[in-house]
């Protein structure tokens, strides 16, 4: 009987340590997936706020190319205007000069009050069509400096949108283990 009780005994104390032993593969297999599961998450949060981040300088970055492409357009609209404004001036000194030879022909001298008002009409006509040239220079560098400009500023889009792109497919990719 003391045979079968230190048996029994035996059995009592090896019993829950074998047991522990083939419990311990399984509960490091449990902690390695763990492990796996909390970089996964962080790796997620890690890439969505780069996500939102990269979406929130896309949409300033297609605000800015839309802005410097509206004031382009509103540049070339300009510079499409201004030879229409450049022929009725053309046309207005023209105008004022047959009108000044009508009035020196009629009888009127040089010193003639209405000679005088048409002269300094087709001066004034004249300071305009200067003016004309001198406001078309100026749209001309503008408009090549805001197509410069746009040209970066579309690069810049570019990348950023291929950025996204690329972290589109990281997303998309399966989970490394």
């Amino acid at each position: 009987m003391s045979r079968s009780v230190s048996l029994l005994l035996f059995c009592a104390i090896i019993g829950p340590a074998a047991a522990q032993n083939m419990a311990q593969p399984s509960l490091d297999a449990l902690i390695a997936e763990i492990r796996q599961l909390r970089f996964a998450v962080e790796r997620t949060n890690n890439l969505m706020m780069q996500s939102y981040i990269m979406l929130h300088r896309l949409d300033l970055q297609e605000g800015k190319v839309a802005r410097i492409s509206s004031e382009l357009d509103g540049v070339k609209m300009q510079i499409e205007g201004l030879p229409e404004q450049v022929r009725q001036l053309k046309a207005q000194i023209e105008q004022s000069e047959s009108l000044s030879q009508k009035a020196t022909t009629s009888g009127h001298g040089p010193s003639a009050s209405p000679i005088w008002g048409i002269d300094a009409a087709k001066q004034n006509l004249k300071s305009q069509m200067e003016q004309s040239a001198a406001r078309e220079q100026q749209l001309r560098a503008r408009e090549t400096e805001l197509s410069s400009q746009l040209r970066v500023e579309r690069g810049v889009l570019d990348a950023l949108q291929s950025k996204l792109d690329s972290l589109e497919k990281t997303l998309e990719a399966p989970p490394q283990r």
